[in-house]
């Protein structure tokens, strides 16, 4: 017997290692609309199950590569704003170099990595 929507969902969150919270976040649902899912109190159309599915699904390695450059970039400047500000708030004063390379570092557009021809 073919199994329902649900259970393939719940086994392939499960395989994932996903909590249904993490994977409603994910989806942008609910974890009660997710559970529904599940239990096949709703079943969603087929391109929203192929959606559903391919959100269980691990990011490719050089996808997660991407998103942990951006992570540690935009980590890097909320550090140094943090640092300017708590600068700024202990009575320091802070020359005009210091405030330049702070302006220009906060205008800096995020770095993306290169990538091979024909990855995405």
């Amino acid at each position: 017997m073919a199994s329902s929507f649900g259970q393939q969902l719940r086994a392939a969150r499960e395989a994932a290692g996903l909590s249904r919270t993490e994977l409603a976040r994910r989806l942008m649902v609910s974890p009660v609309q997710l559970d529904k899912y599940e239990n096949d109190r709703v079943t969603p159309s087929g391109d929203r199950q192929r959606e559903i599915l391919a959100a269980c699904r691990k990011p490719s390695p050089v996808v997660a590569a991407i998103v942990q450059d951006l992570r540690d970039s935009i980590n890097a400047k909320l550090d140094a704003l943090a640092n300017d500000l708590e600068t700024l708030q202990s009575g320091v004063t802070v020359t005009p170099a210091a405030a330049t390379r702070a302006s220009e570092a906060a205008r800096q557009p995020v770095r993306r990595p290169a990538t091979r021809s024909g990855q995405r």
